[in-house]
């Protein structure tokens, strides 16, 4: 056997002694005269094998390549996942806490709208003369005794004091600016709620000026009347202590003073 014998490419069997001009390996396969193979059925299977092999590689290859990027895939599904959950809560927080700034936001605005912080305790009222008459009007839509006249007046506001919230409420209510505003007196009644409450009354004239209706939801136009004529009708309980006061002093020719009128 030759030191270096040629072996079939395909199975990798030896030459066999040459025969009429044929190279004959000893598998079957033959090479021709100009260099190509006829191969024999040892070789053929032995080429679909290697075949087979090589695609059975690489199918597992495929196969492998296939898990790795449905891992990827399964792994990127759990952090999308794990990342939309944590969006969600922080979204679902801050709704929350805007829900509640916008909540305590309303409360406190309807706080300062609704004057929450009004003592609904402590009420003024003030009387304008204008001769012999005081200027009223008659309660229609009020949170309590409507058909009753009134004086202007209302709650005492968070910071005031009664004078000037004597002031304000005559000029919210009339539109007039009052002038020689002086204590009358206080009086004692309630709430609708049954709260005790305190009114303190002041007496003003408002020379130069004609009130206005500012609040025709709650009450009839304002009228000059005679006090006698208005002892006469229905009033809130407590102007009555005022007018007495207020009477008492016209019969006795004085004015109500701070020094004078507190008792």
């Amino acid at each position: 056997m030759p030191s270096n014998p040629e072996t079939c490419p395909r199975c990798g069997e030896y030459l066999m002694p040459v025969v009429h001009g044929l190279i004959e390996f000893r598998c079957g396969t033959m090479r021709r005269s100009d260099g190509t193979l006829k191969e024999s059925e040892q070789c053929q299977i032995a080429s679909l094998t290697q075949q087979l092999a090589t695609a059975l590689a690489a199918k597992e290859q495929a196969e492998r390549e296939r898990d790795r990027a449905i891992a990827e895939v399964e792994m990127s599904t759990v952090i999308v996942v794990k990342v939309r959950e944590e969006f969600t809560r922080i979204i679902s927080e801050r709704d929350a806490a805007e829900a509640d700034a916008k909540a305590k936001g309303e409360k406190l605005t309807a706080m300062v709208e609704a004057r929450v912080v009004t003592d609904k305790r402590r009420g003024v009222a003030i009387i304008v003369q204008r001769g012999s008459k005081v200027l009223a009007c008659l309660r229609t839509s009020c949170r309590d005794m409507n058909g009753c006249w009134q004086f202007g007046g209302g709650a005492v506001e968070y910071g005031e004091t009664t004078e000037q919230a004597a002031y304000r409420e005559l000029y919210e209510e009339t539109g007039m600016l009052a002038r020689n505003v002086t204590y009358l007196c206080d009086t004692h009644g309630y709430t609708p709620e049954g709260e005790p409450m305190w009114t303190s009354f002041f007496t003003a004239n408002c020379e130069g000026y004609e009130p206005q209706n500012n609040e025709p939801d709650k009450h009839g136009p304002w009228e000059w009347v005679e006090i006698e004529e208005l002892l006469s009708r229905p009033i809130i309980d407590v102007m009555k202590p005022a007018i007495a006061a207020l009477a008492a002093y016209q019969s006795a020719n004085l004015h109500p003073t701070p020094e004078t009128a507190k008792p």
